[in-house]
């Protein structure tokens, strides 16, 4: 599960990214057929350290997913544990920086989502979240999985 990221410095960043590789690799040790990621409860924030959390599932790679502007664009990276692009950095009149992405989200094969991302299967109720046996957004990810492995 990964859940909404608002770090309010270095640490909680760290903290953050950390906390969900380690989970990964504890649960990689079983050498999953596949993965699970839940978003339900993910309300955004900085998707840095989540990108870099979920990083050794979706392994490392130059083209994750890219933002594209009217005039340029620029790719998501994973290596060595950290995510990273070419945002723009604007520095404020104070002297201090801000980060800002200004562009439209495309995944790793080039396609735009210029009205967001939705689901390979919508679930009604789906942000209800229970019992693993009785969870609908788990069960149907299970299904998923299941067929497009073969069983």
């Amino acid at each position: 599960m990964v859940t909404k990221c608002f770090p309010e410095h270095d640490r909680q960043f760290i903290a953050f990214e950390t906390g969900l590789q380690k989970i990964i690799g504890d649960l990689d040790r079983s050498h999953p057929a596949g993965w699970i990621v839940d978003l339900r409860g993910n309300v955004g924030g900085n998707m840095w350290p989540m990108l870099a959390g979920i990083g050794p599932v979706l392994g490392e790679g130059d083209d994750l997913g890219e933002f594209f502007t009217l005039d340029s664009h620029s790719t998501w990276k994973y290596r060595d544990g950290v995510a990273a692009d070419a945002n723009n950095v604007i520095t404020l009149s104070d002297g201090a920086s801000m980060w800002l992405t200004i562009g439209v989200d495309a995944d790793r094969t080039g396609k735009k989502y210029l009205d967001g991302l939705g689901p390979d299967e919508e679930i009604v109720l789906g942000n209800q979240i229970l019992a693993d046996d009785r969870d609908p957004v788990l069960l149907g990810a299970l299904r998923w999985l299941n067929a497009a492995a073969g069983r």
